[in-house]
């Protein structure tokens, strides 16, 4: 990997894993990271998924009987095995697990606290409408979090937990996207190449150089965001923007991709001299799709739009809809603004860039 942001698991343990930061050079820095209580990491998806789904020799309960077994240093915690898959429990306060007996006894000298959250002693989550997300509280404030896909959040057992198959396979209605479709990333440009959508993501600058509200690419220079280092996008993204070449067109210049880390993107917006290409890879069929749509050599106006198996793109008015299989190829790399593998770093101005992960 060259550059964005790289997972990897870690030896010894199922639930923990490693965040790297590049940049063109080197490694910039680590940060050590734990899954969710129940969830392991899944290098081969690059997230933190249910037990069930990943194969982990380091798992407690991996080639064990079904039954239940002690945790090696807590005298609360154990594990329940079905299938040689750990299922994380603990006993009340005053308990403590009986290897023995296979069950929690009282136990006045067993003080130890249960990682895995138990409302009789203050669960610091709470439910919110949305049952597919919670709120987490940090310090004075609650902050919303999103349960793993297909998770739903229960209170009682202040955890995410429960599968919901449905809304797997079935995402909400359109109108129900729309009535809620906020940017995830808005750059005007009107206070340089900070985030303005509220998120407050941070923006990498590399040698952009922004005047009057507009950011000039060099041929050179570029942006990226690194919050969009290995999202899930799967069927619905759109992201919106104006760009304007500084005369005649090398070849292809990136505009937007999700590449430059090592892999080819999955998502890509590109100016050519007459014409904007937008383009994408599904996860299912691995099969690039794109649409080729006539531009001008002022200010173009594009929009691209992934939503109910459909890529619709549009330059300028002019709209194609191409019809795409399964859902969006996930990436390591960070969301590259001004550059892209395979392509010409872009050379010219962009101004009002919105990335939504909905259908705006």
């Amino acid at each position: 990997m060259r550059n964005g942001v790289g997972f990897n698991s870690v030896a010894g343990s199922c639930q923990k894993f490693i965040q790297c930061i590049f940049n063109l050079e080197m490694l910039i820095s680590t940060i050590l990271k734990d899954c969710p209580a129940g969830l392991f990491w899944d290098q081969d998806k690059l997230t933190c998924n249910y037990a069930s789904e990943v194969d982990c020799t380091e798992d407690p309960c991996y080639s064990k009987p079904d039954g239940d077994i002690a945790h090696p240093t807590n005298c609360r915690e154990y594990y329940t095995c079905f299938n040689s898959v750990s299922f994380e429990k603990c006993c009340l306060p005053g308990y403590a697990f009986n290897a023995a007996a296979g069950k929690c006894e009282s136990n006045s000298a067993c003080v130890d606290s249960c990682k895995w959250g138990n409302p009789e002693e203050g669960c610091t989550r709470r439910e919110i409408a949305d049952k597919h997300s919670y709120e987490q509280a940090v310090g004075d404030e609650w902050i919303v979090m999103s349960c793993p896909l297909g998770a739903l959040y229960s209170q009682e057992e202040c955890k995410c937990g429960i599968y919901d198959e449905d809304y797997v396979n079935t995402p909400p209605p359109p109108a129900a996207r729309d009535a809620e479709c906020k940017p995830s990333v808005q750059l005007s440009f009107d206070s340089g190449t900070y985030d303005e959508s509220g998120n407050f993501n941070y923006v990498q600058n590399n040698g952009v150089v922004v005047e009057s509200g507009v950011a000039y690419f060099d041929g050179q220079s570029f942006l990226r965001i690194p919050r969009f280092a290995n999202v899930d996008f799967r069927k619905t993204v759109t992201i919106k923007m104006k760009y304007k070449l500084d005369g005649a067109a090398t070849g292809q210049e990136a505009l937007v991709t999700n590449g430059d880390c090592g892999e080819k993107q999955s998502i890509y917006i590109v100016a050519e001299q007459s014409q904007t290409v937008l383009g994408l890879i599904s996860a299912d069929s691995a099969d690039e799709k794109s649409a080729t749509i006539a531009s001008s050599s002022d200010w173009n106006e594009v929009e691209y739009k992934v939503v109910d198996g459909e890529l619709i793109s549009a330059v300028n008015g002019r709209q194609a809809n191409t019809i795409v299989d399964g859902i969006i190829k996930r990436k390591h790399c960070s969301l590259q603004i001004g550059r892209g593998d395979g392509f010409d770093n872009f050379k010219g101005w962009i101004d009002e860039l919105s990335v939504y992960l909905c259908a705006a």
